[in-house]
């Protein structure tokens, strides 16, 4: 105050704002990029990408007349930032030319850039910053990041994308470092293997690049952090009513019997949850029945199956929290279903759909496997079941 200076910080006090409209600023950064470009990477991620440039004449956003959105999907509304419609703040349009400038670099090493868009339009942000062959080559926003992990709110978001990104390329993720793991955010904090499993195969069959949260590929629940452990400034000033972003953060478990689990022999930044060193990847790897293997077979199974890497994706009639869509292309098309419930659902094929006869079950790394009955399909709890379309 004394000093009457301040300055602009979207995030945290300890994370300033750069000023992107200064052309030296933008320069400064194009040039940290081409640093790393010179020495091999295949790519970059941009954290927060339409946060670069504001309004410039820093007007105040106006308040909301009731708290409606959520914070960083974490389902916790009663922030701050909750509070505001962000009209200034981010998202402005000038931003654009400075995505065109660093596309115009990371072509000149044929690199690619996946942009973070948190915003309240963030479909329509992902559209605007992807369209074309100028600007990001794909982003991903929260919109699977939230509480909601039912088969309408998976289906409306995938219609959004469809609608809003148009000819831009959408990245999905269900899970990342600011939001409580999907392993418990999708089972009221029931974590199971089936389910852990059936999440990530679920994101790999719909139609969008696929981007794992490291420690998904394990079924790791959200850790317990002590409050006195805690080092996310959110949790500290939130707490209890929002814990914040430490459960999601801890280290990856290795070794089951290690210190730290393997991670380090140093003391960590976070403690390991005790309910982590039974997960570890030396106790998943080579056991079939594991998350991680699992995982593993599935991905090398997205990768032989052109419906799944670059296919149409048609949605089925909604029953019962079971998500059934189809995959295709010219050579190829695929009948999926996924049961989101802990329960059993059987489903009247007729009510998909879906001619019973043309479908071909084959044996696919799934998590749970469904089958037909008669004329009905019968997918246990946290299942699924994948097969050909003749």
């Amino acid at each position: 105050p004394r000093r009457r200076q301040y300055y602009l910080h979207n995030i945290l006090a300890s994370q300033p704002d750069l000023n992107c409209r200064n052309p030296d600023v933008r320069r400064a950064g194009l040039d940290n990029l081409e640093f790393w470009l010179e020495r091999g990477v295949d790519g970059i991620r941009l954290d927060a990408v339409n946060f670069c440039m504001h309004d410039p004449e820093l007007r105040d956003n106006p308040a909301k007349p009731a708290v409606e959105n959520e914070f960083l999907g974490s389902g916790q509304a009663q922030t701050p930032y909750a509070m505001q419609e962000h009209v200034f703040d981010h998202t402005h349009h000038d931003n654009l030319r400075y995505l065109e400038d660093i596309r115009s670099l990371l072509d000149r090493y044929e690199a690619v850039a996946l942009g973070e868009v948190g915003s309240e339009r963030s479909l329509n942000v992902i559209g605007e910053y992807t369209q074309g062959d100028h600007r990001l080559h794909m982003a991903y926003s929260f919109d699977l990041m939230g509480p909601d992990g039912s088969a309408n709110h998976i289906r409306r978001t995938m219609d959004a994308i469809a609608s809003e990104v148009r000819d831009g390329w959408c990245c999905l993720a269900i899970g990342n470092h600011d939001v409580q793991r999907v392993a418990s955010r999708w089972t009221d904090n029931q974590p199971d293997p089936d389910a852990a499993k059936l999440f990530t195969v679920l994101l790999c069959c719909l139609r969008g690049a696929v981007c794992l949260y490291q420690g998904d590929e394990l079924g790791l629940p959200e850790a317990e952090v002590p409050f006195e452990r805690l080092k996310d400034p959110y949790g500290i000033n939130f707490w209890p009513a929002y814990k914040g972003r430490d459960g999601c953060r801890t280290p990856m478990p290795w070794q089951a019997e290690a210190p730290n689990a393997g991670f380090t022999r140093a003391t960590p930044w976070l403690p390991i949850d005790a309910s982590h060193f039974e997960l570890a990847v030396d106790r998943q790897q080579g056991s079939p029945d594991s998350v991680y293997e699992c995982v593993r077979a599935f991905l090398y199974f997205r990768k032989r199956q052109p419906a799944l890497l670059h296919g149409d994706l048609a949605f089925l009639p909604l029953k019962h929290n079971v998500l059934s869509f189809v995959r295709s292309t010219a050579e190829q098309a695929l009948f999926m279903s996924f049961n989101l419930e802990a329960a059993e659902r059987v489903v009247p094929l007729q009510a998909l759909a879906v001619d019973g006869s043309r479908l071909s079950v084959r044996g696919n790394p799934v998590a749970r496997q469904g089958r037909i009955e008669g004329e009905s399909l019968v997918l246990p709890a946290h299942s699924a079941l994948i097969a050909d379309i003749r």
